[in-house]
């Protein structure tokens, strides 16, 4: 039998974006984050996530028995509201009824979702240990894709 790991459905593949960059959401005149390059995306690609296009608008996400954000564009909230329909659209199509957003407290999506009342919970701990780097670790920021698991 066939590994289903790291396969996209044919109905996540229709909507895959041309270009494969996009800045990171958490990144702005006050925090950091990481910096994805194509090859960052393409790397990612082995375990099954793919950047898409809904409603002209770059998602990364990533299908199992949930359907994963992992970031998407910054985009006003009229805006985000379509692409959320458009989600749920496509997790309808996939027979799948949780999406899941990962995102660090106080960044834009974190304050989107908390706008539109959606229910968060917390789930993941991150630890810094710097190396004398200068950098203010208070200031970097994460969301899903950042992580080895997405």
């Amino acid at each position: 039998m066939e590994s289903q790991i790291g396969k996209v459905p044919s109905a996540v593949k229709k909507l895959k974006a041309a270009k494969k960059h996009f800045v990171n959401s958490v990144i702005d005149d006050e925090t950091g984050g990481v910096v994805r390059s194509e090859n960052f995306i393409n790397y990612k690609a082995y375990s099954g996530c793919i950047l898409v296009e809904i409603e002209g608008v770059k998602v990364w996400l990533k299908v199992s028995h949930v359907l994963t954000i992992g970031d998407m564009e910054r985009v006003d909230s009229e805006k985000f509201d379509l692409v959320i329909n458009g989600l749920k659209k496509l997790a309808q199509k996939l027979f799948i009824t949780d999406i899941i957003f990962t995102v660090a407290p106080g960044t834009y999506y974190d304050l989107m979702l908390t706008q539109k009342k959606v229910e968060a919970t917390d789930s993941l701990a991150i630890l810094y240990w710097d190396f004398e780097s200068g950098i203010d670790l208070k200031k970097i920021r994460f969301t899903g894709a950042d992580f080895d698991t997405f």
